[in-house]
């Protein structure tokens, strides 16, 4: 009797059946960079864009950096470009890139101030521009 009830308890057991999951995992693809160009500005005289910083939200001494890193690759001038805030930022930069690093070898060659008219229909502002130029001696 006691056979009979073991066998009986095995046959109520359900049945474990282990089904197989594969992982779904798509390749992620790979970032594709692309290069970009600074926008074309026509402010009378034709400039390479490889000497033109534009100067925005970061902390003045990146732009400094950059300012620094294109003297050394070969340029004889620097066009700092910027708008709105940013204005007292390119004046900063090139206090310091003309007073502390390059004092003797760097000078002002060119300010250029203008306004550009941002937004659309109603919504059109006019924006402070700055282009200041450094020459190499």
């Amino acid at each position: 009797m006691q056979e009979c009830a073991t066998k009986m308890s095995k046959k109520e057991e359900p049945k474990k059946t282990v089904k197989k999951t594969e992982a779904k995992t798509k390749p992620k693809a790979k970032a594709e960079v692309k290069e970009q160009k600074a926008p074309e500005v026509s402010v009378g005289k034709k400039t390479e864009d490889k000497n033109v910083v534009f100067v925005g939200a970061k902390p003045t001494m990146n732009y400094v950096l950059a300012v620094m890193t294109v003297f050394n690759q070969g340029a004889n001038d620097v066009i700092l470009k910027a708008r709105g805030r940013a204005t007292s930022r390119a004046v900063d930069t090139a206090e310091v890139v003309m007073k502390k690093f390059l004092s003797n070898e760097v000078e002002l060659e060119d300010i250029t101030i203008g306004t550009d008219a941002v937004g659309e229909g109603d919504d059109v502002r006019n924006i402070s521009t700055i282009e200041i130029t450094l020459k190499k001696k």
